[in-house]
């Protein structure tokens, strides 16, 4: 993968989109009241062929915030919002990324809190959020960086900031997955980034029913099984017998919890239920 040279000390916000006008205004206005200020930042709105009039509206909105730089582009449908970033980053310029979809918004101090985290010798910087929902709202704790904790469930969200070299030495985003940034952490994590949390809620994540995250639940399973097959090292052994079970449509091996991995002895159990159930169907 072949990116632009960059510029050191500037940030990208890179934004992938695909028909979520209606946010768009809330993103930009987010973006526009970073106390930290704006010269020193650029915004890249890649669209994967939106019908809703979003490139359009996001032109506009970009080119009225005093950004060191706005760019839109609009890209033949991709269907991945993992593909849409990787196409978005290709055309960013700065030595810090921020990948931001169109349902987050950001807390003034979000740019500031997070740059001076990665420049006090973090690779990547993840934060706590609040998420607003039919229901409400409710402040989301996460817990400091543990890569055993990461082989389990995703601890980092994308309201994250990363240097560039992280990006590159990955190779952006995968595709085969629908958890592709609980993936991307992982692969980080096994080629040993250092990974810093900032303990207060810096975004805003917003439900609306066309997140992709809440269609990704829907292949759970398959989701989280790719992950491990993506990066076998850094799961044990039965993990990684469990992912190739549910790729293989194995009967035992169970999806498990949605959004957690299994551990071990997990995976031992699920195999020893399966077992007794056999045995149980068996006998007269």
């Amino acid at each position: 993968m072949c990116y632009r040279k960059f510029m050191a000390h500037l940030t990208s916000i890179v934004i992938p989109n695909r028909n979520y006008a209606p946010l768009l205004p809330g993103l930009f206005d987010s973006i526009a009241a970073q106390t930290s200020g704006l010269s020193g930042v650029e915004a890249v709105f890649a669209d994967d062929a939106s019908s809703d009039g979003s490139f359009e509206a996001a032109s506009r909105l970009g080119q009225s915030l005093p950004l060191a730089r706005f760019q839109a582009a609009s890209f033949a449908p991709m269907g991945h919002p993992g593909l849409t970033r990787n196409a978005g980053a290709a055309l960013a310029r700065g030595d810090l990324l921020v990948f931001l979809d169109a349902d987050d918004q950001l807390e003034p101090g979000f740019l500031s809190s997070m740059v001076r985290t990665v420049e006090s010798g973090a690779d990547v910087a993840y934060c706590d959020y609040t998420e607003h929902g039919p229901g409400g709202e409710r402040a989301v704790g996460l817990p400091d960086f543990d890569p055993d904790l990461l082989a389990t469930q995703n601890i980092a969200t994308m309201g994250a900031i990363m240097r560039r070299e992280v990006f590159e030495a990955l190779g952006g985003f995968r595709d085969n997955t629908a958890y592709e940034d609980w993936d991307f952490w992982v692969r980080a994590a096994h080629r040993g980034f250092r990974f810093a949390h900032v303990s207060t809620p810096l975004y805003r994540y917003r439900h609306h029913g066309m997140n992709f995250s809440v269609k990704a639940q829907a292949q759970d399973g398959p989701a989280k099984a790719a992950i491990v097959a993506n990066t076998p090292e850094f799961f044990p052994p039965e993990v990684r017998r469990w992912a190739s079970g549910v790729l293989d449509g194995k009967g035992w091996a169970q999806p498990f919890g949605r959004g957690l991995i299994p551990r071990e002895e997990d995976v031992r159990r699920l195999r020893e239920i399966w077992s007794e159930a056999r045995k149980t169907r068996r006998a007269p």
